[in-house]
């Protein structure tokens, strides 16, 4: 288990115990506030759930990037695995730090996956320089495979470079800023940010409307009073 996981799931599970201790303590407060009317035992029960319930969703909110990019050309990565996508299902991947070096992943024909030098785009497609195995690798997007080259003046070939340009050789980051990077569909965009619009917008309508549940209940009128001391 990466160091990343772990720092994320002890969070998590901190505020699932804060969240039990604040549902027991909301419950208990609606629970003196409206007792002996009707609709009490239910509106205790609901604001006793809500936090776990909120928690739950904020959670959902947090992870559903990583959920409905898996396994896309676009996906960045999840939990203590970075990745910055090359096109055709190829990914320059690092482990734990996002600045950490980066592995050609998958890497076909490799033992181990290569540990990428440079990246480079020339018109849409991207290449890669590599610290071992076949040095300088061209990603074929359409046809979602690797061309490997033992010589810059191969890959140069391959590429069309007109004679005398050097090869736009960048880092990680800077290919990041190329047209090559993969991005997401704006259609795929907008699905999601309509999701969170919609689970955030329940979220504060299910908190105005206990508020208002509760108000109405804690106005009702008492249909079993509370014995005195005087009535034993």
């Amino acid at each position: 288990m990466g160091f990343t996981f772990v720092f994320l799931l002890l969070p998590l599970l901190l505020l699932i115990a804060l969240a039990l201790c604040a549902g027991s303590l909301l419950g208990l407060i609606f629970w003196r506030s409206t007792r002996g009317r009707r609709g009490s035992l239910a509106l205790t029960f609901t604001a006793a759930l809500f936090p776990i319930v909120a928690i739950l969703v904020t959670g959902f909110l947090f992870v559903s990037s990583w959920m409905f990019t898996e396994g896309q050309d676009w996906e960045r990565g999840s939990m203590d695995t970075f990745k910055t996508p090359l096109g055709g299902g190829y990914f320059a991947t690092s482990f734990d730090l996002v600045d950490a070096p980066a592995f050609l992943d998958p890497a076909p024909g490799a033992a181990t996956p290569p540990r990428i030098v440079a990246f480079g785009c020339w018109h849409r497609q991207p290449f890669l320089r590599l610290h071992e195995h076949s040095p300088y690798v061209q990603v074929q997007v359409t046809r979602r495979q690797l061309l490997t080259f033992s010589s810059e003046a191969q890959l140069r070939s391959s590429l069309a470079l007109p004679n005398g340009q050097r090869l736009p050789w960048t880092d990680r980051a800077g290919f990041e800023d190329t047209p090559c990077m993969p991005q997401a569909p704006i259609g795929f965009k907008g699905v999601s940010f309509t999701i969170w619009t919609l689970l955030s917008l329940c979220t504060l309508g299910a908190s105005l409307g206990l508020g208002v549940w509760f108000w109405r209940v804690r106005t009702s009128p008492v249909i079993w009073p509370e014995r005195s001391e005087s009535s034993w």
